[in-house]
């Protein structure tokens, strides 16, 4: 099981409470960690190593650093690929960051139809052996591509990208387990489905993360529920399932 946080911001703010969380989490969640940070305009700035993160002096500098507006942060536990960057979170293309805490349910087993779902120039595109990255693709394939997209639009992918996972991964009273975020800067979505996920807002920020890491209150997000924060910092609740 991995670790997911993400901060959608409207100045640049410090994180670093939640990331010394996150590294002490590492200990256990060592197969490798990586932050996506959007500073405006098209691109991301992506940071990600194999090793631990409690062990990473470019980790430790993080710390002392503001983030950007848009931050994507995962701590890897493996269950799906080996240790490689190319199997490291977050996933970035089309203008979109990725990452994912979860497991396909027999994904050797059902790979091939998965990737036959992907749209040619995605699947041609997979770098990795992870089933998250498909996933990711799955997605940029239901948005045809598209970075700039209405919440709505968004939504609609993501959900139907789970439900269709779900439909050819899923076992009896053993279903995959996706939480997901996602973002292109502009808004950031996150769902749950089989693992914990909580958030919390201040005045110039909702964070969104695997459990609490700060002492502050943080809301459960339900299972099943899609979270979308755009960049007035307003959320859109709904259901991953309204959307397949």
């Amino acid at each position: 099981m991995c670790r997911l946080f993400a901060v959608h911001s409207t100045r640049p703010v410090s994180i670093a409470g939640p990331l010394e969380t996150l590294s002490t989490l590492s200990r256990h969640h060592r197969d490798g960690w990586g932050q996506a940070t959007h500073l405006g305009g098209d691109g991301w700035s992506v940071l990600r190593e194999t090793g631990p993160a409690f062990e990473s002096g470019r980790y430790s500098r993080l710390a002392g650093e503001p983030t950007g507006l848009v931050s994507l942060t995962h701590l890897r536990l493996a269950s799906v690929g080996k240790l490689d960057l190319n199997n490291n979170h977050p996933f970035t293309s089309n203008g979109w960051a990725f990452m994912h805490n979860g497991t396909l349910r027999n994904f050797d087993q059902h790979r091939a139809r998965l990737e036959a779902e992907i749209a040619p120039q995605f699947r041609a595109g997979l770098q990795g052996s992870t089933d998250s990255e498909r996933c990711f693709a799955l997605f940029l394939t239901f948005l045809q591509g598209r970075k700039d997209v209405e919440i709505s639009e968004a939504a609609r992918a993501l959900g139907r990208m789970s439900h269709l996972v779900a439909s050819m991964t899923d076992a009896p009273e053993a279903p995959s387990k996706m939480n997901f975020i996602t973002s292109n800067g502009k808004i950031t979505l996150a769902a749950r489905r089989g693992h914990t996920m909580v958030m919390r807002q201040d005045e110039s920020s909702v964070s969104i993360a695997s459990e609490s890491l700060t002492p502050h209150r943080w809301r459960e997000v339900p299972e099943d529920g899609l979270l979308a924060v755009d960049d007035t910092l307003a959320q859109h609740e709904s259901s991953v399932l309204h959307w397949r």
